[in-house]
C-alpha cells in the first residue's frame, strides 16, 4: 500500500497545502519505504479517466496526507475509502516519520475548509457547514 502526498514541484520535500489543482504527487510505498514522484497529469493521460481517485487507484494509494482539504473533497475521500490524515508538518519525510509513528490524526470534517465547498453544500454532510 502506498501514501499519497500533493507536492509543490516534481522532485520536492515540500508539500502543496492540498490536492485541488496540484500537478505533483509524491506517493510512499509502506512496504518497501520507497518515494516516487508523479506527474498526476501523465497518470491520467495514461488511463481512460483523468480524475484524481482513478489515478491515485492506477497508483494503489489509499491514503492521503496533506495540509487543507475540502469538506466536499474528503468526503469524496471517504466515500471512496481512501483514509485522509492531516499533515503536521509542510516537509514530507518528517509527515512520513509522524504517519509510521501514528502521531498523524485522521481529517476530519471539522478541519475542512468551508469556504471551498462553493454552492455544493447541500450534497455535503459535512458539520463543518452548518
Amino acid at each position: 500500500m502506498r501514501v499519497g502526498f500533493p507536492l509543490m514541484m516534481p522532485d520536492d520535500t515540500i508539500l502543496a497545502d492540498n490536492f485541488h489543482g496540484c500537478d505533483w504527487l509524491a506517493s510512499f510505498d509502506l512496504k518497501t519505504k520507497e518515494y516516487t514522484t508523479y506527474s498526476i497529469t501523465e497518470v491520467s493521460n495514461k488511463s481512460e479517466k483523468t480524475d484524481l481517485i482513478s489515478v491515485l487507484s492506477e497508483l494503489n494509494i489509499q491514503q492521503l496526507v496533506c495540509n487543507k482539504m475540502q469538506a466536499m473533497a474528503l468526503k469524496y475521500f471517504n466515500d471512496q475509502n481512501i483514509t485522509v490524515y492531516k499533515a503536521l508538518s509542510n516537509e514530507l519525510k518528517l509527515n512520513v516519520e509522524l504517519l509510521l509513528d501514528g502521531q498523524l490524526g485522521r481529517f476530519l470534517p471539522q478541519m475542512a475548509e468551508v469556504s471551498s465547498c462553493g454552492s455544493s453544500c447541500s450534497s455535503c454532510s459535512s458539520d463543518s457547514c452548518k
